[in-house]
């Protein structure tokens, strides 16, 4: 309600306002310079939660990338003890070591 007296004084041109407007001209200055340094320092904590969640999204990454990597070596090791069991202990086995035999008594 007071600035709404402050500025129908100074519509009228009541001048002994003037000092009242400057200084609400100065306040509403002072408003403008600390929401703009409020804004700088949301854009700080920003810039730092954002810092974070690299961080956080880096080490995630890094752990699929080694979780990956365990899950390739394991799934190698294991093909190679189920080929060599199934050609130990299969008809499919035996076959293919007459197979082979046969064509290196052929060659």
């Amino acid at each position: 309600m007071e600035r709404f007296s402050q500025w129908s004084n100074w519509l009228v041109g009541d001048n002994k306002n003037d000092e009242v407007t400057k200084s609400s001209t100065e306040i509403d200055k002072n408003d403008v310079e600390t929401e703009r340094e409020s804004s700088e320092s949301k854009e700080e904590v920003d810039r730092d939660a954002l810092g974070d969640l690299n961080l956080q999204l880096n080490a995630w990454g890094n752990y699929l990338s080694g979780f990956a990597s365990n899950a390739k070596k394991g799934l190698k090791t294991t093909s190679k003890v189920v080929k060599s069991v199934l050609e130990d202990n299969t008809i499919l086995g035996d076959f293919t070591k007459e197979q082979q035999m046969f064509f290196e008594k052929k060659s």
